[in-house]
């Protein structure tokens, strides 16, 4: 009798360390699945905010062709460096450079080099001999 006492014992004890664990695993498993979905949520704003300087910096780069174009005065335009990074705040002009009208043999020339994560503008004046 005090042997099947013993084994009873030992069977509610054996439940109740299963019950734990599986509990456990439940408790970790919900706490993976909300890691996870704070991780994918922290992704697809990174890839938001990606996009949106992606389309600020296009729409620089549109500005700065729309206004050489469009520049019937002689003047060269005032260019603003725009840099876009990723992993950064907001698009800022991070310097401006102001240039005095050429002389009249002097041509402007563009160069814009465009990637999904950076827009970089120059300006380069050659004097023509």
């Amino acid at each position: 009798m005090l042997r099947k006492q013993e084994d009873m014992l030992k069977e509610q004890e054996d439940t109740l360390r299963k019950a734990r664990e599986r509990q456990s695993r439940e408790q970790e498993d919900m706490l993976k699945e909300q890691e996870d979905m704070l991780e994918e949520k922290a992704m697809e704003e990174e890839v938001e905010r990606a996009l949106v300087k992606a389309r600020l910096c296009k729409a620089a780069e549109s500005d700065l062709e729309w206004e050489r174009r469009h520049d019937f005065d002689g003047e060269n335009v005032a260019l603003v460096h725009r840099e876009c990074n990723v992993a950064e705040g907001p698009v800022m002009p991070t310097q401006t450079t102001e240039t005095s009208p050429p002389p009249p043999t002097t041509t402007t020339t563009t160069t814009t080099t465009t990637t999904t994560t950076t827009t970089t503008t120059t300006t380069t004046t050659t004097a023509l001999v």
